[in-house]
């Protein structure tokens, strides 16, 4: 795969550059030579830390990750059986938000980044083969750039471990832009991270969450905001150097292949006549089958008729959950057209570990979330 150098270009008239950025992916092979640019930027982002600190911890279901994630505007799905806890930790700072997970089995992640931050994603483990955000490979130890205002859909077929910054673009923007190469409109950016910088971010962002939860123990707020400081200074160090990798394919055939997923998803948000045929989505993506299967694996990882499957199994499960479901089951899934209900339950049962039947019933209950 051909690579170029990371290097920082002169500033451009432009004050808003990260607009034509794509999701980045960035791995970063050694501690970085003397960066000015670098350190003047951390040195910028301490005093615009402040007060306002809260955090919050889960260790939870897939069901109870899953409002976490939504709160938010956003989809998430689950693809394979859950076979660890599903952890989730944050705390939320003036001008940054960090976050730690776990993801405890496969899933699809769709959604829109905010408007005035930008999302750095770094994954610090992962059981998975396929891990995939944009299109673009996302292995252990990977940073991954996503823009303000940006679509975007990540699959993973495994378990993982991973750990979020959103900084405010008030802080981040420009700094990003002075370290990052000026032309990437379509191709993005791989590096190695070193496995001891990849410990200290893990560290670092718990110790965040850690100082917010127990300040009594950790000095709360004032050592949240040096490890904020310090958050940012370690991931900084691994978008200022390494060796950029251009991403497969040209960028003609990789946004055609977006595009053709991003229709076909928007059709599918919109229909609710449970399964659909192929050719059916393939005319609601204008494009043919071959294309449409090259774009669902190339995203995805998974053929069209299989991801509708699944969507259909999470859409049904969510209906199930919610405190408006009335009637019978029968009457419910027959509203999303569900026909053969021993086949259906089946699915659902080997997906969630519990038959259709038992989720409504917990519903109606009032019970809490199963713990798979």
């Amino acid at each position: 795969m051909p690579q170029r150098a990371i290097s920082a270009p002169p500033i451009a008239s432009d004050d808003r550059p990260y607009r034509k950025w794509p999701a980045l992916a960035v791995r970063n092979p050694a501690m970085p030579p003397d960066c000015p640019q670098l350190w003047a930027a951390v040195a910028s982002v301490e005093p615009a830390i402040a007060n306002g600190c809260a955090a919050k911890s889960t260790t939870a279901s897939f069901d109870e990750y899953a409002l976490d994630f939504r709160s938010a505007g956003n989809e998430i799905s689950l693809t394979a059986p859950s076979c660890l806890d599903w952890r989730y930790r944050s705390c939320h700072l003036p001008h940054a938000h960090i976050e730690l997970g776990r993801d405890g089995s496969g899933n699809i992640r769709r959604g829109t980044t905010p408007g005035n931050r930008m999302q750095l994603l770094i994954q610090t483990s992962t059981e998975a083969t396929f891990c995939r955000l944009n299109g673009q490979d996302i292995r252990a130890g990977d940073i991954a750039v996503l823009l303000p205002g940006r679509k975007f859909v990540m699959a993973t077929n495994g378990s993982s471990e991973w750990v979020v910054a959103s900084i405010s673009t008030d802080i981040l923007a420009q700094i990003a832009f002075d370290i990052l190469p000026s032309d990437f409109d379509s191709d993005a950016a791989v590096v190695s991270t070193p496995p001891s910088l990849l410990r200290q971010i893990k560290v670092v962002a718990g110790e965040i969450i850690d100082s917010l939860e127990r300040p009594s123990e950790f000095r709360g707020e004032d050592r949240a905001v040096d490890k904020a400081s310090s958050l940012t200074n370690f991931i900084l160090t691994g978008l200022a150097t390494g060796t950029a990798q251009v991403a497969c394919g040209t960028p003609r055939v990789r946004g055609s292949s977006e595009r053709a997923l991003q229709r076909a998803l928007d059709f599918l948000d919109g229909y609710r006549n449970g399964a659909i045929v192929v050719s059916k989505l393939c005319r609601a993506a204008g494009v043919g089958e071959r294309t449409l299967l090259r774009s669902f694996h190339d995203f995805l990882g998974m053929p069209p008729g299989h991801f509708v499957k699944l969507r259909l199994l999470n859409t049904v499960r969510r209906a199930l959950q919610s405190a408006a479901a009335r009637g019978t089951i029968t009457s419910l899934l027959a509203d999303y057209n569900v026909t053969e209900f021993g086949r259906f339950a089946g699915e659902y049962k080997a997906l969630f570990g519990e038959t259709p039947s038992q989720t409504y019933s917990r519903q109606r209950a009032g019970a809490s979330f199963p713990s798979h």
